[in-house]
C-alpha cells in the first residue's frame, strides 16, 4: 500500500488534477483492487480528457493490483459514476511510454457504480447525492457481478479440492446477489430485456458461458 501511495504522490507532483490516495487495498477472492480519487476533472468533457487522466497512472502497472476504480470528486463528494481500468491497460500505456510500442487499440475503461464500499478506502470522501435510476444501477451491478464471477473462475485450478470448495461458496454468494439485482428490475424493465438478462445470468451461473470484460463494456454503453 505504501508503494501505491508513493507512486500516486509522484504523479500528483506533475499532474493538473488533485489525486486522493487509497488507505487500503480491496481484496475479493483472488482479485486485488484499489480506488483512486481524482478532483479537477470536468465531468461534462470527460471523454475528451480521459487520456490525460488515465495515462499518468501507467506508473502503477508493476504493482500487484488487478483493477483500479477511478472516482471523480468535487468539493469532497464523489460522483455516483466512475471508471474502472485494469492492469493490462496500464501495461500497454507503460510499453508505449517506455518502449515506444503502440497497441493496435487501447481497451476503453468501463463505467462503474460508485458506492459507500468503494469510498471506504478514501478518507473523508462522501457520495454526492444525485437522483439515479435504480434499474440502471441494478443492471450495472448485475453485469459487474457476472464479470467478477467469470474472472475468478478463469483463474482457479479446479483440480485442487480447496479451490473447488472455495469457489462453490463464493459462487453461492454471487448467485444470491445476482438474484437480488434481478428482482430490483423485474417490473421496471421491458419483458424482452429482462428475459435477455435472465438468460445471460443463468448461463454464467451454470458455467455454460463466460462473461468477459468486452461483454461488460458492450452492455453498459
Amino acid at each position: 500500500m505504501q508503494q501505491t501511495k508513493q507512486i500516486l504522490d509522484d504523479i500528483q507532483e506533475v499532474s493538473d488534477f488533485e489525486i486522493f490516495t487509497p488507505n487500503d487495498i480491496i481484496e475479493e477472492g483472488l482479485i486485488k483492487g484499489a480506488v483512486i480519487g481524482i478532483s479537477g476533472v470536468d465531468i461534462l468533457s470527460l471523454s475528451e480528457k480521459l487520456l490525460s487522466v488515465v495515462a499518468p497512472l501507467y506508473k502503477l502497472a508493476p504493482l500487484d493490483i488487478d483493477l483500479y476504480s477511478i472516482v471523480f470528486i468535487e468539493e469532497g463528494k464523489a460522483y455516483p459514476r466512475g471508471i474502472r481500468i485494469d492492469s493490462s491497460l496500464l501495461n500497454q500505456v507503460k510499453q508505449y511510454y517506455e518502449e515506444g510500442i503502440e497497441p493496435v487499440e487501447y481497451p476503453e475503461p468501463d463505467i462503474i457504480v460508485v458506492d459507500e464500499g468503494l469510498l471506504s478506502t478514501l478518507s473523508g470522501i462522501e457520495l454526492l447525492e444525485i437522483k439515479t435510476n435504480r434499474i440502471d444501477e441494478a443492471k450495472v451491478r448485475l453485469l459487474l457481478t457476472l464479470w467478477k464471477l467469470s474472472l475468478i473462475r478463469k483463474h482457479l485450478n479446479f483440480s485442487q479440492p480447496i479451490e473447488q470448495n472455495w469457489f462453490a461458496q463464493l459462487a453461492h454468494i454471487y448467485k444470491c446477489q445476482i438474484q437480488g439485482y434481478l428482482s430490483d428490475f423485474v417490473i421496471g424493465l421491458e419483458p424482452k430485456e429482462y428475459e435477455k438478462l435472465l438468460r445471460k445470468a443463468n448461463k454464467v451461473m451454470d458455467q455454460t458461458e463466460a462473461y468477459t470484460n468486452e461483454d461488460f463494456h458492450q452492455d453498459t454503453r
